[in-house]
């Protein structure tokens, strides 16, 4: 799962990993929820018009991923947890919350 994670760094970081996400969002653009747009707009005056017209842009407020990855080894009896993203993987243990992942965030 580690090597699979980094793999995926290593594309996006590499000649043409932006540009393959700016593909992307240009097929399928993103719909931003209308407290983003506000938020949006009163950081960036502006902001909304300019996407409007098409100009390009790679924000980070409209581009994210998150991954959580749980692999069970039932005959081991294990589990093993990978994550990217600031989405945090919890699990139940008797009655109490377990954390199995840390959120992972760009100035980590």
């Amino acid at each position: 799962m580690r090597k699979g994670f980094l793999e995926i760094d290593y594309r996006l970081v590499n000649k043409g990993g932006l540009d393959e996400v700016a593909e992307m969002k240009r097929n399928s653009p993103p719909v931003k929820s209308p407290l983003m747009k506000i938020l949006t707009e009163s950081v960036n005056p502006g902001a909304a018009t300019k996407e409007a017209d098409g100009e390009e842009s790679l924000q980070l407020d409209t581009i994210g991923c998150t991954a959580n990855v749980l692999m069970c080894d039932f005959k081991a009896k294990k589990l093993f947890m990978a994550n990217a993203g600031d989405s945090r993987s919890v699990m139940g243990k008797g009655g109490k919350c377990v954390a199995l992942s840390f959120d992972h965030k760009p100035e980590c």
